[in-house]
């Protein structure tokens, strides 16, 4: 029975990863992250962006705990990784963030736009590679991709 779960749990994260790259989207997906950037924080996405961490209190709070311990206790590259945290401190302790001396930027704002969930989107020349939404099902095997990620970059 544990097989079985296993294999559904990774068919669930195959497809969040095939869905995410879709071509036609991503290029418009792009220009709303670079826009929303310029407009809201006086920021280029650079061409040596890598990933953009999205923290936010929507969805599964304990695995928007989690996450944000895993971008506090692996405080990545720092010029080529972007914090955005849209998260309520009321709900995750976002004190830590204030010694983070990488680029971080608050935006306590709802928008339904790229934004509106936490995730990790991997960006390749310009373009979007792939988006790793945090959900409970996919949870450890996020980590386990976002981190393999970060590695091979």
């Amino acid at each position: 029975m544990k097989m079985i779960q296993k294999y559904f749990i990774l068919l669930i994260f195959s497809f969040q990863i095939l869905a995410s790259c879709d071509k036609k989207s991503d290029d418009y997906r792009f220009e709303e992250i670079t826009s929303y950037f310029i407009t809201k924080h006086d920021y280029l996405v650079g061409d040596n962006t890598k990933a953009i961490f999205v923290l936010t209190s929507i969805g599964c709070k304990p695995c928007n705990k989690k996450f944000s311990e895993l971008m506090i206790t692996n405080q990545y590259a720092q010029n080529d990784i972007v914090y955005l945290i849209k998260a309520s401190k009321n709900i995750i302790d976002l004190s830590d963030y204030k010694s983070y001396s990488g680029t971080v930027f608050y935006d306590f704002t709802y928008e339904d736009n790229i934004f509106d969930g936490s995730k990790v989107i991997f960006i390749n020349n310009k373009k979007i590679d792939t988006i790793v939404n945090i959900e409970a099902l996919t949870l450890e095997e996020s980590f386990s991709y976002i981190k393999d990620e970060l590695q091979k970059k």
